[in-house]
């Protein structure tokens, strides 16, 4: 999917790079896409960042999603057919009730 991408992009895009979690349930990590060199071609700039990089918003962000998943503006449990490729295979509890920031752990 990605090597699709890299063709579509606008000359000076952007692409933000988070996570490794399409690779999670696989037994070794792919390899990176074979048309990366598209991405200097068309100066693309790329910026990996982690959740650990913006802990200090944590609390904002799950009071956030707690409200869009509250409101049905977002749904944490949509049927696996739905899902993307990156994230088929995984389980979901769609019984689970979804607590507010103010009740969820902190470890």
């Amino acid at each position: 999917m990605f090597d699709a991408t890299i063709a579509l992009l606008n000359d000076h895009a952007r692409i933000a790079l988070c996570g490794l979690i399409d690779g999670c349930n696989l037994p070794h990590r792919p390899p990176g896409p074979s048309n990366f060199g598209m991405l200097l071609t068309k100066r693309v700039t790329t910026q990996g960042f982690i959740v650990l990089d913006h802990m200090s918003r944590a609390r904002e962000a799950e009071e956030h999603l707690a409200s869009l998943i509250r409101d049905k503006e977002i749904d944490p449990c949509r049927p696996l057919s739905q899902a993307s490729s990156t994230s088929r295979g995984r389980s979901c509890k769609p019984s689970r009730t979804v607590d507010t920031p103010a009740n969820w752990s902190s470890t």
